[in-house]
């Protein structure tokens, strides 16, 4: 127990700095994969394995299986375009995960404190991240990705401070961080001006409301939290709104993008200029992506193909671009009908297991279908599993929600949160 108790603490030291460290959250990962195996290794030696409910194991196993699906169809086409499968580390890494979240929900490893201590994690991580984004948008600092890519991280850390202030099975000091962490990860996605990772301000906020109203009807205390993060979030948006100069720049980015939207549905604007802006850059690219796929579309044209549509691209734009900055144009591109259906599994299967969950641990449920929506948005505008720190993010988030909520054991009545 001993044990257990120091990786719980270093774990939440490394989430603490990810945002400005990639080293950190690579060595969270390595961190949590070991002691999932010497968890896993135990639970057969000299523990009994604890018995989960009914409702959350199929929820497990259906997770593992999409991913399992995901990852045997990139393989698979993979090896039919004869390229080196070294570049399959997200789905490897998300079925790992999959498989360690499985592991951690049937250990007794959960407890109010092991929360409380990631939860704290979180919410340094989350101060971390507002220094971090104010220095990609305004200092020109550099951090440990580029700032497409960390915005869309930052949004899956959302994800699972949300599920820890929805868990019943936290304490009040607890939820009162993982608000905290909701609210702060949310300023520091505006100030860093990442206008991708903003649908998880949507999830967080509507997720928010929800609770806001059914707790009110209820007459219960919750209420009153979840109201401080309603009132605290509707200030930074109306703050940073009315405001001028820095607080007003995420805002400038969200009219700037309006403005391209009228020029891409405009017959009369100069292509040439349209593909200046960041949106109109993406329509191009769409436009290309779209057109390769048609020529294959069931096989696709393999990496090699996909590297000349993006040569292209790159040529019009006039700018380096490394990728077709759509996470599912990018795989049918290459790999046809098999590599859309892969890519998909991984959001696809999230939610599903969100769903599953509902009734029996809401917390955790929250967080795989956050997770689930916001890495399928994340993906409409840029390939951030192109990225190693958003792969391994993703991963070490894919395994942690029930560490921070610990699920239904076979024979308890799940409790209503």
């Amino acid at each position: 127990m001993r044990l257990e108790w120091m990786v719980v603490i270093v774990l939440a030291a490394f989430l603490a700095v990810a945002p400005v460290s990639s080293k950190a959250i690579n060595l969270a990962w390595i961190l949590l994969f070991v002691f999932v195996l010497w968890l896993g290794v135990s639970q057969w030696q000299d523990q009994p394995k604890t018995q989960l409910s009914g409702e959350v194991s199929a929820a497990l196993y259906a997770l593992i299986s999409c991913f399992l699906v995901g990852f045997a169809l990139k393989i698979s086409m993979k090896l039919y375009w004869a390229e080196p499968v070294r570049s399959v580390s997200f789905e490897l890494n998300a079925l790992l995960a999959a498989a360690s979240l499985l592991i951690l929900a049937r250990s007794a490893s959960v407890s109010f404190r092991s929360a409380a201590l990631l939860g704290a994690g979180l919410a340094l991580a989350s101060l971390l991240a507002v220094l971090q984004g104010y220095g990609y948008m305004f200092a020109g600092h550099p951090g440990p990705t580029n700032a497409v890519n960390w915005g869309a991280g930052m949004a899956l850390f959302m994800c699972l401070a949300l599920s820890l202030a929805v868990c019943h099975k936290t304490c009040s000091t607890t939820k009162l961080l993982a608000v905290f962490s909701v609210v702060f990860f949310s300023v520091a996605i505006l100030v860093a001006g990442r206008r991708g990772a903003m649908f998880s301000i949507l999830w967080c906020s509507s997720v928010g409301v929800y609770f806001f109203f059914r707790d009110l009807s209820r007459q219960r205390k919750p209420a009153l939290r979840l109201s401080a993060l309603l009132v605290l979030m509707a200030t930074v948006v109306l703050g940073a709104w009315m405001a001028r100069g820095q607080l007003a720049a995420p805002f400038d980015r969200l009219l700037t993008a309006a403005s391209e939207v009228k020029a891409i549905a405009s017959s009369d604007t100069d292509r040439s200029q349209l593909m200046l802006g960041s949106l109109g850059s993406r329509w191009h690219m769409m436009g290309l992506g779209v057109d390769a796929a048609a020529a294959s579309p069931w096989m696709g044209l393999g990496a090699v193909g996909r590297a000349l549509v993006v040569e292209r691209a790159e040529r019009d734009v006039k700018a380096p671009l490394f990728h077709l900055h759509n996470e599912y144009l990018q795989d049918w591109v290459a790999y046809g009908v098999p590599g859309l259906l892969s890519v998909l599994s991984f959001p696809l299967g999230l939610l599903a297991a969100g769903l599953m969950l509902r009734r029996a641990n809401l917390g955790p449920a929250i967080a795989l279908a956050g997770l689930g929506l916001v890495h399928f948005f994340n993906g409409l505008s840029n390939v951030n599993t192109f990225h190693n720190y958003y792969g391994t993010l993703f991963a070490v988030c894919v395994a942690l929600p029930f560490l921070l909520c610990a699920p239904s054991r076979r024979g308890q009545r799940p409790v209503a949160d």
